[in-house]
């Protein structure tokens, strides 16, 4: 049997967490986190929010243009909220 995933329960923890980050200079989420934040309800209507924003200002608005749009709003969030969680 696999170990359920690792969390952080105590302040010290988050503290060691946030020192390693620092140190290394780079996050990023497994997939298994990153998969629960692309499919949560508040990020999927604020990315929709964002693509039909931008769409108004395109002179072309194919389905593939805006799926473009789409991933790169949500490669941008994911990236923004890997680096900065507040």
């Amino acid at each position: 049997m696999r170990p359920g995933p690792r969390y952080l329960s105590t302040l010290p923890e988050v503290h060691a967490l946030v020192a390693t980050v620092l140190q290394a200079g780079a996050f990023a989420f497994d997939v298994e986190t990153l998969g629960v934040l692309e499919h949560h309800p508040d990020l999927e209507e604020f990315v929709e929010q964002q693509v039909r924003k931008h769409v108004l200002g395109l002179k072309t608005t194919s389905e593939s243009v805006i799926e473009r749009t789409r991933s790169t709003k949500v490669e941008a969030m994911t990236k923004s909220i890997a680096l900065d969680p507040h």
